[in-house]
């Protein structure tokens, strides 16, 4: 999503059905895009707290 979209959905006039349509979809579009970036970070931060370090330790 841009500016240049919401700018073009404030070109339409208040009465007009077809901007609200416009707005609902531009939202659900920035939402699902948040959602794809929070699980793909929430997949990042698990690989690296998995990640340890290997450190030689003597025999037991």
């Amino acid at each position: 999503m841009n500016a240049d979209y919401f700018e073009e959905v404030h070109k339409l006039s208040y009465t007009d059905e077809y901007r609200y349509k416009l707005l609902i979809q531009g939202t659900r579009r920035i939402l699902k895009e948040k959602k794809k970036v929070g699980i793909i970070q929430k997949m990042k931060h698990k690989w690296i707290t998995n990640k340890k370090e290997i450190k030689a330790g003597t025999w037991k």
